[in-house]
């Protein structure tokens, strides 16, 4: 197949701040499938997670095993695959013209794409200069260019690794419970094992960010942009897993007390999450309510092992 100089596909990026969830809503959304956002959230087990810096770098809400995560969305008709993977700042022209040539041909092919370098972001087409890039925030975000350049790629150059993903959609039926039951299993192994979950000793996840956090704040780092982003990321996995557990009350017989107390405890969890997302509260008001959402989760996390058996 020849690939054409111009193509685009009517696709839109929702401005979730957890940009991984933003690109899969739109490609569900792009193939017609009726997944909620607190479905896709908990579905593939994202809203479940929680990782954290030594000093709460912006890199949280991206540098964990995404993989496991990754294959859950295949119980939502969507299926990830990593296509490409570089360094641009040690990429010679002929792999990012490599990397470039995939890309070009997976979207030719009807696959909806993706990149992630400093963000997650849809791939809306290609001209003769370069792909097009949604941008889910304000255009003047720098995360999110509009474009990646043919060979000189401007604007990540000099960024982390970049990577391409093509997501395709599969036409398998799973029940409601067999979803959460996968996507809690998922959820209670990462929160047990989290070691093995975690990029390395930098990050924590589970209950092991918790202290991460703490430690920041008490070496200064709690006034800075990675404070904000680590907060209202965690904090809106949390109000999304929330607002699942209350749409599930009138269908969990026999478990509507307990999901009603999941709900409540992701909900007080991400209202304290929000709250440390604040530049300006002082430093042990951000404490306090980096404590509120630990102890929040963990009795989120003690509900959802009551839950599991009843699935």
């Amino acid at each position: 197949m020849s690939t054409p100089s111009h193509f685009s596909i009517d696709i839109t990026q929702p401005p979730l701040d957890t940009s991984q969830l933003g690109v899969m809503q739109a490609a569900s959304t792009y193939y017609g499938l009726s997944w909620t956002t607190p479905e896709l959230f908990v579905g593939s087990g994202h809203g479940f997670v929680t990782n954290v810096s030594f000093d709460l770098c912006p890199s949280g809400p991206y540098v964990w095993q995404t993989s496991p995560m990754l294959e859950l969305f295949s119980n939502l008709n969507l299926d990830v695959e990593m296509i490409g993977m570089t360094f641009p700042a040690r990429s010679s022209e002929a792999e990012r013209a490599e990397f470039e040539s995939i890309l070009k041909q997976a979207l030719v092919e009807g696959n909806v794409c993706t990149i992630l370098c400093l963000d997650h972001q849809v791939v809306q087409g290609f001209d003769d200069e370069g792909f097009v890039l949604a941008q889910p925030w304000a255009p003047t975000v720098e995360s999110t260019p509009p474009r990646l350049d043919y060979g000189s790629w401007q604007g990540f150059s000099d960024g982390p690794p970049i990577g391409a993903f093509a997501v395709t959609t599969n036409s398998d039926t799973h029940a409601t419970r067999d979803i959460l039951r996968q996507a809690i299993t998922y959820g209670l192994t990462v929160w047990d094992e989290h070691a093995s979950h975690s990029y390395d000793e930098r990050y924590g996840m589970g209950p092991a960010a918790y202290p991460k956090w703490q430690q920041a704040l008490d070496d200064g780092q709690g006034e800075q942009h990675g404070a904000w982003w680590n907060g209202v990321v965690w904090g809106e996995c949390k109000m999304m897993t929330s607002r699942y557990f209350e749409g599930l009350n009138g269908d969990m017989n026999g478990a509507t007390d307990l999901t009603k107390q999941i709900a409540a405890a992701y909900r007080e969890s991400a209202q304290a999450m929000f709250t440390a997302s604040d530049l300006q509260l002082e430093r042990e008001k951000k404490k306090q309510a980096v404590r509120q959402a630990e102890e929040a989760e963990t009795l989120a996390v003690a509900k959802l092992r009551e839950l599991l058996p009843l699935l």
